[in-house]
């Protein structure tokens, strides 16, 4: 027995802490889960009252109409009302379906990676390829010439998520034909017993009192945001036993992802 002076048994005290730590673990992802499908049934209340709301207001107005010999006569006004409570009814349902999505997709990448050893510089150019665009200017320095063990799907769609962000960061939601001065620069390298790779954008500060939050699920300062990219792309990152910086002020937003090497 490996016991001590004062005989506690080291290796069973080593498996109890092990037991604890995956305890532990297991308990914080499913508080995470349950996060998630809690901020689902918040969220769907606000749609939901919208859609009945609207629902009852068309069907007084369809009350309220005229009949004739022709048929159910409404007055102009009424018929522009009707119209725009439909618009509404419409957007709402958009707006519930991702939320599903998000508490779908969320979950699901809680799922056993599939690794395999790749370079992630042909993953991120990939990437560039996808979403190339001519309003903005793409910069990489990809310094990074090992491969690495990964799970090449989901680490491209958290590339993805993070390039999509930068987008739109940029680019002026009211005038998508205008030109624009925005640059996305990819970096990807290698620190001590880990890799990085980053994505930044010149695009506006992301306030201080919000940078803690832009990864929570289904937060989003988008009006028409699902709030699920940057949450997939934490999770999936984590799976990976990596971590996430994020730097952003008045010049320039980065992401950097550090992935360990030894896994």
């Amino acid at each position: 027995m490996n016991n001590n002076k004062e005989g506690f048994d080291i290796k069973q005290l080593q498996r109890e802490c092990d037991d604890c730590e995956k305890n532990i673990k297991k308990e914080a992802e499913e508080q995470a889960v349950e996060k998630v499908l809690m901020d689902v049934i918040h969220e769907l209340r606000n749609p939901l009252t919208s859609i009945g709301g609207f629902a009852d207001r068309i069907t007084k107005k369809i009350d309220l109409g005229v009949e004739t010999e022709n048929g159910i006569l409404f007055s102009k006004e009424d018929v522009e009302k009707i119209k725009k409570y439909n618009e509404i009814i419409s957007k709402e349902m958009v707006r519930l379906n991702k939320i599903l999505n998000t508490a779908v997709d969320f979950v699901s990448h809680q799922h056993q990676l599939e690794l395999e050893n790749i370079d992630i510089n042909s993953i991120i150019n990939d990437v560039i390829d996808m979403e190339m665009d001519e309003r903005i200017k793409f910069e990489s320095y990809l310094n990074f010439d090992k491969l690495i063990n990964i799970d090449s799907t989901k680490i491209k769609m958290s590339i993805l998520n993070f390039v999509i962000n930068a987008k739109e960061a940029i680019l002026d939601q009211s005038d998508q034909t205008k030109k624009h001065n925005g640059i996305i620069k990819i970096v990807s390298g290698s620190e001590k017993d880990q890799m990085f790779f980053s994505v930044s954008n010149n695009g506006p500060q992301i306030p201080q009192e919000i940078i803690d939050k832009i990864f929570y699920p289904l937060f989003s300062t988008k009006e028409d945001g699902s709030g699920v990219g940057l949450a997939i792309s934490k999770a999936i990152v984590r799976a990976h036993k990596g971590r996430i910086d994020v730097k952003s002020n008045s010049e320039e937003t980065t992401f950097t992802v550090y992935l360990p090497l030894y896994q």
